[in-house]
């Protein structure tokens, strides 16, 4: 069974569109579509021979045929189309144009043929859950309104015409049904997408919580990384120069031991704002831990000057903190190394930064710029 429903599935991706691979909605939508012109092209192809043969009124025979043949070609160049990479949402209005005048056409042809039930109801829910799955509750609220009005047409249809007993409660009956279905439908799509987009909310945050730091909303240490890597293969290639700040709070721990850890949370996400305030939209700046942070700074033009970009960082931070009626002083120690003037690879960047940083605490200086002519800044 697996096997066989393996084959069916690698016969409907043939033809879907390979450009909906990494999209899973677009993917499933293409599936549906394909799938769903397969199976008609299946039952059309077997109900035009069973019309040649049962069908009891000679005048109609040659118009429901051809028009039966016509239907079944639409449902079988869809496929096509798509395999050659048509348009998903043209072909998926196509489909749901073949279907509506086939329903439509079936329930013309069949009134005084050898169908005396409705044949429209199967088709237009069929259509309605077609409508709603590829189009989305959204989008197809005007198609749902259209079969809705069809069915109600098709049913007076037969209500007037037809030579069966065709009674108003038989009428009323099959119109209430059939809106009761589209109805359930609704509900069902509405609860399916409802849940995908609930499904898609925790996803990204989950993967905005694996590369962010909880407390002050900074990149972490892994996005961190990731950005740099990818920094520096830029820089190869249009010659720029990527900058790294290592940057140690100087004061934090008695304000946070004096004060509670509310009060030193608080001063963290501060120095956090003053960063990105004080910093390109470019740059990436993260918490790497407790006290400490980076700044990224690619696509530096070779001139542009470091002093005075520490200079703008350091003086930020360290201003004075207006919290709960107190004045809280920090300070803070900046390391500072740059790609390709001192640093061969991402790795070597890291460690010289944070070599510098060091240097600045002992020394007691603003910041410290590892390089062949090391610069300090008391």
């Amino acid at each position: 069974m697996d096997k066989q429903f393996a084959k069916l599935l690698a016969l409907i991706d043939y033809f879907a569109d390979p450009n909906t691979a990494k999209q899973d909605q677009a993917l499933s939508q293409s599936r549906a579509l394909v799938a769903v012109n397969l199976f008609l092209v299946i039952t059309q192809s077997a109900s035009v021979p069973l019309l040649v043969v049962f069908w009891t009124h000679a005048e109609n025979l040659l118009w429901i045929v051809g028009f039966s043949s016509a239907i079944l070609l639409t449902h079988v160049i869809t496929p096509f189309l798509l395999r050659y990479g048509f348009n998903l949402r043209l072909l998926q209005h196509f489909t749901l144009i073949s279907l509506l005048i086939g329903t439509i056409g079936y329930s013309y042809f069949s009134r005084d043929g050898i169908i005396d039930v409705l044949p429209g109801n199967q088709l237009l829910i069929l259509q309605a859950a077609l409508t709603l799955f590829l189009l989305g509750l959204r989008s197809s609220a005007g198609w749902l309104a259209i079969i809705v009005i069809t069915q109600f047409l098709t049913q007076l249809v037969y209500f007037q015409y037809s030579t069966a007993n065709y009674s108003f409660f038989v009428f009323f009956d099959n119109i209430t049904t059939f809106n009761v279905t589209i109805l359930l439908l609704v509900l069902i799509e509405w609860s399916r997408e409802k849940i995908t987009r609930q499904r898609d909310t925790e996803r990204e945050r989950y993967r905005y919580l694996a590369t962010h730091d909880a407390l002050t909303d900074l990149a972490n240490r892994s996005l961190f990384e990731e950005r740099l890597n990818n920094a520096i293969k830029k820089s190869e290639l249009d010659d720029s120069r990527v900058v790294l700040l290592y940057i140690d709070l100087d004061d934090f721990k008695p304000i946070n031991d004096r004060w509670g850890h509310e009060v030193g949370d608080r001063v963290l996400k501060i120095i956090a704002a003053r960063l990105i305030s004080t910093t390109r939209s470019s740059d990436t700046v993260a918490r790497l831990g407790g006290d400490e942070f980076a700044v990224l700074m690619p696509g530096l033009n070779r001139n542009t000057s470091v002093s005075q970009l520490s200079d703008a960082i350091h003086k930020r931070i360290t201003q004075s903190i207006h919290l709960h009626g107190r004045n809280l002083s920090i300070g803070c120690s900046i390391g500072i190394c740059s790609y390709p003037e001192n640093a061969v690879n991402p790795k070597q960047l890291w460690q010289q930064a944070d070599a510098a940083m060091y240097v600045a605490k002992k020394s007691e200086a603003r910041w410290h710029i590892h390089s062949d002519e090391s610069q300090t800044a008391t």
